[in-house]
């Protein structure tokens, strides 16, 4: 199967699924920009729009996808793949949802991109409850969860103990670094203090170094990214982080595109 995989800043999320997709399937990575220029590496194809306008007409003269796989933010990236593919089934990896944030409502970009996307991935079940029932999401179109998971070519064997392993944004207010919008829902720091009280073990991954002074300060181990390790090819193993999910899981979550 040919895949697109459409995004605007190829984010760790991104790039694991893509990577693992590519075992079984021939993946087109589009996007605006990468995190870490070591995510170009394992890409067989790639390519690069500025604006919303070059994103279309690049889409237009592309070759058919058998799916186009969407990942947001924005949400507006949908709407653009369906306008110029209206033939290509496009799937919504919809989590970064304004609706499923702590009060916050949908912009009129996701209310768009839900109504016209042709199946939906949630990172979390109660994610997919949240946003199925905000959008009021019709039964008929495919839904799967499809959790973030740590991977062991980026962190290294994971030691079978007690503990939290998580990878992803993280957030704290810091002197000199200033916010657009401060992102509450990637401020974990409350949650590191409670598990160091209670003597739970919890492992960030990927931390920028300018939060880790503050998160280290309250008990956590922090790590920063390690992209260059995805050159080495993927093994997706098994923490699920959304919901503190501990228990081993295997990589079929990540083939989506074959259950939808």
């Amino acid at each position: 199967m040919r895949v697109l995989i459409l995004s605007h800043h190829g984010c760790i999320r991104v790039m694991k699924q893509g990577f693992a997709l590519m075992r079984n399937h021939d993946v087109h990575f589009m996007q605006n920009s990468v995190t870490d220029e070591a995510f170009l590496l394992p890409m067989k194809e790639c390519s690069f729009y500025t604006t919303r306008e070059s994103l279309t007409a690049k889409l237009a003269v592309m070759p058919d996808f058998d799916v186009i796989h969407v990942h947001n933010e924005p949400d507006w990236l949908v709407t653009a793949a369906k306008k110029a593919k209206p033939n290509t089934p496009v799937v919504y990896d919809c989590h970064d949802l304004d609706s499923q944030r702590d009060g916050e409502k949908a912009n009129p970009d996701e209310i768009e991109a839900m109504k016209v996307a042709d199946a939906y991935i949630f990172p979390s079940q109660a994610y997919y409850e949240g946003a199925t029932t905000y959008h009021s999401l019709p039964p008929h179109k495919p839904k799967a969860v499809v959790y973030s998971m740590c991977n062991q070519m980026s962190i290294g064997p994971l030691p079978r103990v007690r503990g939290i392993a998580y990878e992803g944004g993280i957030a704290a207010p810091v002197e000199g670094y200033n916010y657009t919008r401060y992102p509450a829902y990637r401020d974990h720091r409350a949650l590191v203090e409670a598990m160091y009280y209670a003597n739970i073990p919890i492992a960030l991954y990927g931390v920028s170094d300018i939060f880790m002074n503050q998160y280290r300060s309250i008990g956590a181990l922090c790590f920063p990214p390690m992209p260059c390790q995805y050159a080495q090819g993927i093994n997706p193993v098994g923490l699920g982080l959304r919901g503190l999910r501990g228990e081993v899981q295997d990589d079929g979550g990540l083939h989506a595109e074959q259950t939808l």
